[in-house]
This record gives C-alpha cells, structure tokens and sequence, in this order.
C-alpha cells in the first residue's frame, strides 16, 4: 500500500511539470552531473535533478547547453541548488536560462566623472571605472563598470585611482558571457592579510618556539570551527552539545600542543574545560528563566526560516565566546602555580593552593572587565540609539536583545570566577599526587 501511494505521488508530480511545456521558473537540487555531449555549436551536459519548487517534488533528467568556450569555474556541481528557467523536451528538462553570481577583484586604473542626476529625494553622483581585473578567469582583462552614488547615504563609495574594489557579476553559462558588472564593495581584504601577517610574525618573534606552536593551535582551532563545530550545526546536532564537546577538544589540543601533558597542562584543561561547561550551565538555566529565544541579534533573525534551534544556538555561542578567556586564566593559575613549586620545592598544597588563588583574584578582575567589555564594546551603536531615541529603562532592559547580551557577558564571567577556585585546587590536588608517587618509587 505504502509503495502505491509513493507511486501516486511520484506521478502526480511528474504530471504537474509536464503538464505545461512553456518555459517556467524552477528551483532544482543537482543530485549528479552525468556525461557531455559535444555538439557543433557547444557542449551538452547532462543532469539528475530535484524539482523543489512544486507541491510534490520529484526526480527527472535535466539537461543545458553551453558555448565550448564556457568558464569550468561557473559550471553546475553536484549538491547545489539552482534557480533555472526551463521547459519540457523530449520528457526532459531543457535549461534555457541559468545565470551565476559571480565576484571578482579588480583594481581602479582610470575613473571618469559623469553628470550628476536628480531624483526626489535627492542626487546621484555618477562615475565609470575603468577596472583590471585581478581574479576569475577573466584576470588581466580591463571592464568598465558604472558607479552610481547616492549623495544622501554614506556607505555609498566613491573610488580614485588605484583603489581597489570587489565587482559583483552576472554570468549567463547558457551564452557563455558576462551580462552586467556592478560595484559591490570596496576590496578590504589586503588590509586583513597585512594584519594577520604582523601578529603572526610577533607571535613568532616575541613567543619564538612556543609562539609558532601558538600558529598551530589557532589553525587548528580555526579548522575545528570551520569544518566541525559548523557543519555538525547545518547538520542538525546541538549546539550546546557540539560546542561543549568542540571546546574540550580545542582545550585539549591547544595545551598538550603548548606544553604537552604534566601537572601543568592537565589542571588547566580540567579547570578550563569545567568552567567553560558551568558558563554554559548557568546560560542555559537563565536563558530558560529569562524566555529567551536566540533572536536577539540581527544575525540570528536573517536565519529566521531554517531548522535551527536559536536558543540552543545563544547558548553554543556564549560557551564558545567564554572559551578563550577561561582558557587564559586557567593556563596563567596553573603556570604561575608551577613556577611557584619550582622556586620552593618544598612548599606545601596548602600554600601552593593559596598562591594559586591570589593570583587568580588578581586576574579576575580584569579578565571579568575583559568579558564585558567585549560584549559592551559590540553593542555601542544599539546603546547610542537607546540614547537618541530616550528609551524607557524598563523596555531597554527587558529586551531580549539585551537580555541575552547580559547573560552572555555574565554567565562567561561566572564560568571565570568559578574556573579560579577549580585550577588552583585541582593543580594542588595533582601536586600532591605527583609527590606522593615520587615517595612511593624511593
């Protein structure tokens, strides 16, 4: 029964996209990109394809054609989604329009000013670039590109010569040709590289071996967010859970790689990766309390419309974002602890305990503000506009954008008081172990 009903599915599906055989607007999945055919004016390629945008989705064969000339970097691959214009042959379907966004860089080598023009509300500026283009298989080339301004907004930009810039184009794969460039944004990406490659040369030239060891674990760190922490949330994992276990890994790794394992190292990573998971706690528990939603922040609502748990995804992030700081204390406790054993041998756990803790109440208050002020030093524009507009005190803090910027800043902060007490103790703890064992060998 089960069988015949999918059957009738499938069919009445089929029926709707062969039901009209003029050319429609269709969303397709590419599920396999199969053989080509060269033909004498351009090559046939083949696809599977998913029809989405119909009441019963389904599977069908697809095909376009495009000039022998085409760019390979623009081609269809296999997982994407496409938005096609399309029509019925053969009980096939014929890709008759299929456009790529494509961005380029290019650097301004001639400009020329146009006349101004007027419209109600007030005047454009206007501009051709004469624009190399510096990436895409047309690097080298030389395009011109209209630039419109718009006087009354000031994030419209008007470029010199020399400046460089990121160009937004439409590639027609069926004509095989560009149809339109247009201005996107100015080129920033220089500056970022320039910046990257001071602080990686101070790293290497202040932290010498332990500096280039400091590279790896951020590589590393960056590799486990890219490719784990948020494929495993597009996947549909939790991301309290994913973060929880993405931090211990990262809290691993980035000790051992530093220092390997020793007293050390390990009461770090227990300090750290406890603090980290009762920052966590505590946000969950209060972000419940609070009703909370994860929407908060503009970047959360322009997910609005996909499968994510927003509230999980608050809460991964506050774990995340207390990670390095807790990390930081745990590691300074734990190594002054050492240096502090190393100078006095015989110390006792008591007093190393002691000392461990009033080093840490004097990192507490600054890497308390630390928190804070990364979270105030984000939100200055939203509290200028809580300022202009004279908003009441009783809305402003009750808005779950606020709300979950307060339990953010304090429940990471939390989670660093309380990662204090715990190194200080468990690196103690250790210590004595560790002698015990010596006296047990002699």
């Amino acid at each position: 029964m089960k069988k015949i009903i999918l059957y009738a599915v499938m069919l009445f599906g089929i029926l709707n996209i062969y039901s009209s055989a003029e050319s429609q607007t269709y969303k397709l999945e590419i599920l396999e990109v199969k053989e080509t055919q060269e033909v004498e004016d351009g090559i046939i390629r083949n696809l599977e394809v998913i029809v989405e945008d119909i009441e019963n989705p389904i599977l069908v064969d697809a095909y376009y054609k495009t000039p022998k000339n085409a760019f390979e970097e623009y081609l269809v691959t296999e997982g994407e989604e496409i938005i096609v214009t399309a029509e019925i042959k053969d009980e096939k379907l014929e890709i008759q329009e299929l456009f790529r966004e494509v961005y380029l860089k290019g650097k301004v080598i001639n400009t020329k000013e146009l006349p101004v023009s007027e419209y109600e509300e007030g005047l454009y500026k206007n501009e051709e670039l004469e624009i190399l283009v510096l990436s895409g298989p047309i690097k080298g080339e030389k395009i011109y590109v209209g630039n419109n301004i718009d006087l009354n907004l000031p994030y419209d930009f008007f470029f010199d010569k020399g400046e460089k810039a990121v160009i937004y184009a439409e590639y027609d794969l069926i004509k095989g040709q560009y149809q339109a460039f247009y201005i996107q944004d100015r080129l920033r990406e220089d500056g970022a590289l320039m910046m990257t490659a001071v602080f990686l040369i101070l790293l290497i030239v202040i932290g010498g071996i332990k500096g280039f060891k400091s590279i790896i674990t951020l590589a590393l760190t960056i590799l486990i967010v890219m490719k784990g922490i948020l494929p495993a949330i597009l996947a549909g994992y939790n991301p309290i859970w994913v973060s929880i276990i993405s931090s211990i890994i990262i809290i691993i790794m980035t000790l051992a790689i530093l220092d390997w394992f020793n007293v050390k190292t390990i009461s770090a990573m227990i300090g750290t990766s406890l603090g980290v998971a009762l920052a966590g706690l505590i946000s969950v528990i209060v972000g419940n309390y609070m009703h909370l939603t994860g929407l908060g922040l503009n970047e959360a609502t322009m997910l609005v419309g996909h499968t994510f748990d927003f509230k999980a995804l608050l809460f991964a992030s506050i774990i995340i974002s207390a990670l390095g700081a807790v990390m930081d204390v745990s590691m300074s406790i734990a190594s002054s602890m050492d240096e502090v054993k190393r100078a006095n041998p015989s110390i006792s756990i008591k007093d190393l305990i002691k000392s461990g803790m009033n080093v840490g109440r004097d990192i507490m208050g600054t890497m308390s503000n630390t928190l804070i002020l990364v979270y105030t030093g984000s939100s200055i524009t939203v509290m200028l506009i809580f300022l202009i507009n004279e908003m009441d005190y009783t809305k402003i803090i009750n808005l779950d954008l606020i709300g979950s910027d307060i339990v953010s800043a304090l429940s990471g902060s939390i989670g660093l008081i309380l990662t204090i007490p715990i190194t200080a103790v468990t690196a103690g703890l250790l210590e004595d172990h560790y002698r015990n064992k010596k006296k047990e060998v002699k």
